[in-house]
């Protein structure tokens, strides 16, 4: 038993028919016979019949109105667009920035003021052990006045 696919012409068959390169007999008793066929065969001659009814002119004109109305439609969908995002994106990097600000760990000196504490410790070190000195030569502390 033949399937619908190989009892019916292809769409490729019915072009080719029309454009005037393919026309067999079987073709042509094939669309004499079936009605389903005539109908997708006559599609075409439906469509250039509409189309021959209006002129290029008019043709072209009502294609230029369609895009301007499509073109004009989309401007204003964009200007309503952009500000909405463009002030979420501002409210985005707002809420980011503050984010990261409080995330980050407050440094209690800064790093200058870590080296002096360190450096102050080593000189209060040395002065201990100059004034262990003094006092095994007998000699008067430091910053006194004899």
């Amino acid at each position: 038993m033949m399937n619908d696919s190989q009892i019916h012409l292809s769409d490729e068959q019915l072009d080719q028919r029309r454009a005037g390169l393919l026309n067999t007999p079987q073709m042509e008793a094939h669309l004499n016979q079936c009605p389903s066929c005539q109908k997708r065969a006559g599609a075409w001659d439906r469509i250039a019949a509409h189309l021959n009814d209006r002129t290029a002119d008019e043709m072209v004109e009502r294609l230029r109105a369609h895009r301007r109305s499509i073109l004009s439609n989309t401007n204003r969908t964009r200007r309503r667009v952009i500000p909405h995002m463009a002030t979420a994106a501002l409210i985005a990097m707002v809420v980011g920035v503050g984010l990261y600000t409080q995330l980050q760990p407050l440094s209690p000196l800064p790093d200058g003021a870590n080296n002096m504490t360190a450096n102050t410790e080593l000189f209060t070190e040395i002065d201990f052990y100059v004034w262990m000195g003094q006092q095994e030569k007998g000699a008067p502390p430091v910053g006194s006045k004899t």
